[in-house]
């Protein structure tokens, strides 16, 4: 696979979580930009961080990444 995806997995609408999926050769590197280069989680791990905007800095939410 070469292109980075991602997709809702949770129900559309309204809900208090959701659940978002990312594939592909690009991801990680997607992700680290997004959590402006924390430290990344283990595999398997859940981790609380704060995704940030990559260009402003400006924080978007906090999330719990797998």
């Amino acid at each position: 696979m070469t292109d980075t995806i991602y997709a809702l997995s949770s129900a559309p609408g309204k809900a208090g979580v959701a659940v978002v999926r990312v594939s592909g050769d690009k991801a990680f590197e997607s992700f680290k930009l997004l959590i402006n280069n924390n430290k990344v989680p283990k595999a398997r791990d859940a981790q609380l961080v704060v995704l940030k905007d990559p260009n402003t800095k400006q924080t978007i939410d906090n999330a719990l990444v797998l």
